[in-house]
């Protein structure tokens, strides 16, 4: 990666969401734990939409400064923003309706107890949203993935998704 596939556009952020599963997979290697299909569709979805958000950003910055994009970073000439709001847009909702369905999976149900996490999807859905709207028509320098941690709609609709996954987790039992 750190020698030549960083620099090919697509492919750079693919790795980088294979290097998220990979260390899913080390973490269920080393605590025992068979890592769930689902736990590894919304973690390569999420990491891959977050990544193309960052490169979205990333281009429009770029643009917007009439900077030649590829001094940034050399893959960002193989991008068009119109591609990548399209690629966010598809995992937007692959990752969507890869949570709803990890939340119906019979092992998520047997093992919290519940059918009920179904109903956190609409935090995932304001939180990938929201994550959409900072990458691609948001100003200023910092990353959307910094931006976000900072963002207090997206922090207290984690405090909220939070909230109701304990309830509905330890109030089911």
């Amino acid at each position: 990666y750190s020698l030549a596939l960083k620099r090919i556009a697509f492919v750079d952020v693919l790795l980088i969401a294979a290097g998220f599963l990979l260390r899913v997979l080390a973490g269920g290697l080393a605590i025992h734990v068979p890592v769930s299909p689902w736990l590894l569709a919304c973690t390569g979805l999420l990491a891959s939409l977050l990544g193309f958000g960052k490169r979205a950003h990333e281009l429009i910055q770029a643009e917007a400064s009439e900077v030649d994009a590829r001094t940034t970073r050399a893959s960002l000439a193989g991008y068009r923003v119109r591609h990548l709001r399209w690629a966010m847009t598809l995992l937007a909702f692959a990752t969507t309706a890869a949570y709803a369905l990890y939340t119906q999976d019979h092992h998520t149900v047997a093992f919290f107890g519940t059918h009920a996490l179904i109903f956190t999807l609409p935090f995932c859905l304001f939180g990938i949203t929201r994550f959409a709207q900072l990458a691609l028509w948001r100003r200023g320098d910092d990353s959307p993935t910094d931006a976000i941690l900072r963002d207090p709609a997206f922090l207290l609709n984690l405090a909220a998704w939070s909230a109701v996954v304990v309830a509905i987790i330890y109030g089911a039992r």
